[in-house]
């Protein structure tokens, strides 16, 4: 929360965010198990549905530029919000994931959820790289009519995150086939061979 303090020095950038991420994703590998059945499905849900709320409220309280939220700031911080937030947030569904029973899931749904999963860090790294960002949202925004009341404005907001959802998990695994995988058991090809 050092960033809502006001001035634009903080410890927080893209490496410390990668980092907590890694280091979250390696805890819950480690010791999800042994705190399993003391986390109820209720507690995620509360730590997701708060932590959204929390985060929906900073970023409106924020944009209204009031005297409070000028001073320190937030104007200009208005996209990172408070980023320990989306952490908590990913976590929590992170985990919810794994408690759920995958073993009934067969055939082109099992395919589906695998394909999906493995696109998703693809999509995670598109979906805020500088030149896509320019070009993706705005183009899927300026599709849909422009919304006229709350029910309207989720409803865009939702349909537009799919769309961007989809077209970018499509990309990723088009780039995933065409170049990461052939590179990868080129660049293991040639690791081995050094060996």
């Amino acid at each position: 929360v050092w960033i809502l303090l006001g001035g634009r020095t903080t410890p927080w950038n893209n490496v410390v965010y990668a980092i907590l991420g890694y280091v979250t994703g390696g805890w819950i590998r480690l010791y999800w198990q042994e705190v399993n059945d003391k986390i109820r499905t209720w507690h995620l849900w509360g730590i997701i549905i708060f932590s959204t709320s929390l985060m929906i409220i900073f970023n409106h309280y924020a944009a209204d530029r009031t005297w409070l939220a000028t001073i320190l700031g937030w104007p200009e911080q208005i996209k990172p919000g408070i980023q320990i937030l989306p952490m908590l947030i990913g976590a929590a569904l992170f985990i919810l994931f794994t408690k759920l029973d995958m073993t009934n899931i067969q055939g082109f749904g099992h395919a589906l959820v695998l394909k999906t999963a493995s696109a998703t860090f693809g999509i995670y790294l598109i979906h805020e790289n500088t030149f896509w960002y320019r070009l993706i949202w705005p183009s899927i925004a300026n599709i849909l009519p422009f919304p006229d009341s709350l029910f309207s404005t989720a409803s865009t907001a939702l349909i537009i995150t799919l769309v961007v959802f989809v077209m970018l998990g499509i990309i990723a695994i088009l780039f995933d086939t065409i170049f990461v995988h052939p590179l990868t058991k080129f660049i293991v090809k040639c690791v081995q061979k050094w060996k």
